[in-house]
């Protein structure tokens, strides 16, 4: 914030693969948990079905390399209800 104090914290995780694949996002919530960070992040070349950009998946965001740092500016900005 602007005293200097963390709000949040985003937990990241990149793929570069050619397929998606759920089995990624239970560890990734699991790793949210247990570095009790408010967001969860997936970075990978392909998305989950229905999502082209970004969005909400499975209690984790998963965006595209291209979209990853406009999505994280917006949570930022939106604040903790943003990610759940």
């Amino acid at each position: 914030n602007r005293i200097g104090q963390t709000a949040g914290s985003i937990i990241w995780e990149a793929k570069r693969t050619k397929a998606w694949s759920n089995t990624w996002l239970p560890k990734l919530r699991e790793e949210k948990r247990n570095t009790s960070a408010q967001c969860a992040i997936l970075i990978s070349e392909v998305l989950p079905p229905g999502i082209e950009t970004f969005g909400y998946h499975e209690q984790v965001w998963v965006t595209t390399y291209k979209y990853a740092i406009p999505l994280a500016e917006t949570l930022r900005k939106i604040g903790r209800a943003s990610c759940r």
